[in-house]
């Protein structure tokens, strides 16, 4: 049951913040006629903090497995078309980045040992 505590605000965490961030990573903004795409540094960057954050708070690698774990599967999911044919992670270089860039930074990350609290002495 304590491995269900430590696993289920993780991903459930992981759910949302795959959700944000896989339609984050698409976000540009053109500069002087050239695309800046700056949703690829944001997108992995705020998956790498909210685990990180998650794993501080409960003390534990479980709650950043169980967050990896969950950006895959969501992942997963918007890379399948739907019955209409729409999909939120297209076969593009920048999809692709993006992908290769989070997978890697929060597989590396969870392997990391979380920081323990600090408590303040009167």
């Amino acid at each position: 049951m304590k491995f269900l505590k430590l696993w289920f605000p993780g991903f459930i965490v992981g759910f949302g913040a795959a959700t944000v961030a896989a339609f984050v990573q698409a976000d540009r903004i053109r500069v002087s006629g050239q695309l800046i795409y700056f949703g690829l540094i944001l997108a992995p960057l705020f998956l790498l903090v909210t685990q990180r954050w998650l794993m501080s708070h409960y003390q534990n690698r479980i709650s950043g497995i169980a967050f990896a774990t969950a950006w895959l599967l969501v992942s997963i999911r918007l890379a399948i078309p739907n019955a209409g044919g729409d999909l939120a992670l297209s076969a593009t270089w920048y999809s692709t980045a993006y992908l290769g860039a989070s997978a890697v930074l929060l597989s590396m990350s969870m392997v990391i040992r979380p920081k323990p609290k600090l408590y303040l002495v009167d």
